[in-house]
């Protein structure tokens, strides 16, 4: 699975929806889903260097979490894997300038 881009795509997408799913906050979901189609208009970043295993370490955790039942600790992850997912993008954006 983790030569398929396409596949690693709809993974990505499926697990964020499930997460966000389960707050059940319409609101939340409905902001979420924007933000995510307008992430989706940037260059994909899944050829990067380490971006799989470490999104699915940043992904295991949150779901670790979860499944503790400790809010603290998922909102870390969730904040760690979000502040990642941002410089990633941020250091692709820049080597396209390049």
């Amino acid at each position: 699975m983790y030569g398929d881009a396409r596949g690693l795509a709809r993974l990505n997408r499926r697990f964020h929806t499930l997460i966000w799913m389960s707050a059940h906050n319409r609101f939340l979901l409905k902001s979420l889903d924007n933000m995510a189609s307008t992430v989706a208009l940037l260059p994909n970043s899944l050829n990067m260097d380490g971006l799989v295993e470490n999104t699915h370490e940043e992904h295991r955790a949150i779901v670790e979490a979860i499944v503790s039942r400790d809010a603290v600790k998922a909102e870390e992850a969730a904040r760690a894997h979000i502040r990642s997912t941002g410089r990633r993008r941020l250091e692709m954006l820049s080597q396209l300038e390049d």
